[in-house]
């Protein structure tokens, strides 16, 4: 929470706080700064309530016809940011054909790529997604990363996802879809993936330094006979 009111103090012009600091001290100064100004704020990607109760503090209400907008995939949250004087507005998902285009193209490079044996399979995986491109393009490059493409294994993923998809909620599939592409790893990258937890949020990561810690925690090994670090 820190991190985000740093970042909106910084891009105001207004400098930083220490990480030690309480929540309270950039509040007050986001507070004093906006009270008298009309401004329009953007908070991307909101995911739980209970960030906006903390962050609507730092947004005084005035006669300047100031605006916050929030974008989240969790209609609840919306509702609840909205008060009594907000409204929603639904983004579109996208259409079928979009759908297509972005799912065959991040596997196969092209729809007309995709073997006939898969079409089924896929069109069935791409109706769970709901034109919603995160979970599109999470599905594909799952299926992507695998060196074989098998039928078994597409048809196997959209039953997991016909199991699951029982209720209407895209907040609760699009966190089902992440974990079951996680799942779906290789084994030897699911360690490594999972050390991208060590860094904070938004941190720009190195690729030589990220490596060499990966070899230094043993999760690299050189099975095929190349140096590790290579």
């Amino acid at each position: 929470m820190i991190g985000l009111f740093n970042s909106l103090l910084s891009q105001l012009g207004l400098g930083t706080y220490s990480h030690a600091c309480q929540l309270q001290d950039p509040i007050n100064i986001l507070r004093g700064h906006l009270h008298d100004k009309r401004y329009f704020i953007v908070v991307d990607d909101l995911w739980d309530t209970p960030a906006w109760d903390t962050i609507q503090f730092a947004f005084p209400p005035n006669n300047q016809w100031s605006r916050v907008m929030i974008t989240t995939r969790n209609e609840n949250l919306a509702r609840s940011c909205c008060g009594n004087h907000g409204c929603i507005h639904h983004m579109r998902p996208l259409s079928e054909q979009y759908s297509k285009k972005l799912f065959f193209g991040r596997i196969f490079g092209s729809e007309d790529a995709c073997p006939s044996q898969l079409k089924k399979a896929s069109s069935e995986i791409l109706k769970k997604c709901d034109g919603l491109p995160l979970a599109i393009i999470t599905m594909a490059s799952m299926l992507a990363c695998h060196p074989t493409i098998l039928e078994d294994q597409w048809e196997y993923i959209h039953n997991s996802l016909v199991t699951k998809f029982a209720t209407n909620s895209n907040y609760e599939d699009m966190m089902y879809i992440l974990d079951l592409s996680y799942k779906n790893l290789l084994r030897h990258l699911k360690a490594c993936f999972l050390y991208l937890g060590s860094y904070p949020e938004d941190h720009e990561i190195e690729k030589v330094e990220l490596v060499r810690r990966w070899v230094a925690e043993g999760f690299v090994s050189n099975s095929s006979g190349q140096d590790v670090f290579q």
